[in-house]
């Protein structure tokens, strides 16, 4: 969980793999954490996206008035490899 602040509009970052040799996606999701629990509740995303070993993806997405933002990546199967969020930012 981030505190992020107020008057941030969006939020940005690069998303991929590194190493690894599956084709299996990792997915990459954005949470605003409205009700403060510190976990990602499905009515709380606001982004998803989907990168696989050797191909990045890009996440672009409204932040909504969000204060506090998660950041949480899943790999549906066995990825041998790792999940980079590559600079992210807030403006």
């Amino acid at each position: 969980m981030y505190a992020i602040g107020e008057g941030h509009g969006r939020f940005q970052a690069t998303v991929g793999v590194t190493g690894g040799r599956s084709d299996s996606p990792v997915t990459f999701t954005v949470f605003a954490d409205v009700d403060e629990d510190e976990w990602g509740d499905e009515s709380e995303e606001l982004g998803v996206a989907a990168a696989v070993p050797g191909r990045s993806a890009t996440l672009d997405v409204p932040l909504d008035g969000a204060t506090r933002i998660i950041l949480r990546s899943n790999a549906s199967l066995c990825v041998k490899g790792m999940a980079v969020w590559a600079d992210p930012r807030v403006f």
